[in-house]
């Protein structure tokens, strides 16, 4: 029960504006989190003000001085990092080379042939003829040509046995020489244009202290920040509980 003033739970109860609407903040998504975590830490707490409306001006002007400071917090807060490295940096270069060069060049050769060939072949040839005329004056009876070689009769008959052999002989040496000339002359222009991109990046712990030593340095810097901003609206309500 309230001995000098009045509880933040009772204005609240009777649908008091407390204001905590203009304050700046880091992210305006957060701020009903912040007003509701203010109200219910001095929820039992009498306003240091003799009126409400008092009350509300001081709150809300004072939450307009304390939260630039406290946004800066905040926003460090969200910065992410690897707390056991301490380095962590890129390097890039980007080289671009152009340039365009001649080049002349005469080429001259020449080759020459020289080819023998040495000729000694055997040519064999055989050639049978077996002609055979034959005239009968009896034309009923036929002859065979079987019966003209055994001498069987017939009015006349003619017949020729003939065999020919020839042996044909080449020797000799066969001589080709040739010579050839070849002159070529060019001209190459090359042109150059090259872009070399470099990135580097280094990330890791160079020494100094080990991965322990930086765990309990990173420990060190959690901030309770919605807690600092609530004590420094402690000097608002009476210091009665």
């Amino acid at each position: 029960m309230a001995k000098y003033t009045t509880e933040v739970r009772s204005l609240h109860r009777q649908g008091f504006d407390f204001g905590l609407k203009d304050y700046p903040i880091f992210d305006p998504a957060y701020r009903e989190v912040l007003n509701n975590k203010i109200l219910a830490h001095y929820r039992y707490c009498e306003i240091g003000s003799e009126t409400p409306g008092r009350f509300k001006h001081h709150l809300n002007t004072l939450m307009g001085e304390i939260m630039p400071y406290y946004n800066k917090l905040y926003q460090s807060e969200l910065i992410e990092f690897n707390p056991l490295y301490n380095v962590d940096y890129t390097e890039t270069s980007t080289k671009t080379t152009t340039g365009e060069s001649d080049a002349n060049a005469t080429r001259n050769s020449s080759a020459t042939n020289e080819n023998t060939q040495t000729l000694d072949t055997t040519t064999n040839t055989t050639e049978i003829d077996d002609l055979l005329n034959v005239e009968s004056d009896t034309p009923g009876g036929m002859l065979s040509v079987g019966d003209i070689k055994t001498n069987t009769w017939a009015s006349k008959a003619n017949r020729q046995d003939n065999t020919r052999t020839a042996e044909t002989t080449n020797t000799g040496t066969v001589v080709d020489d040739g010579e050839s000339t070849l002159s070529e002359t060019g001209n190459t222009t090359t042109t150059i244009n090259n872009l070399d991109d470099y990135v580097k990046r280094v990330v890791g712990n160079t020494g100094g202290k080990n991965y322990a030593e930086m765990l309990l340095d990173f420990r060190a810097t959690f901030l309770n920040i919605d807690l600092m901003v609530i004590k420094d609206l402690k000097q608002l309500f009476m210091g009665v509980y």
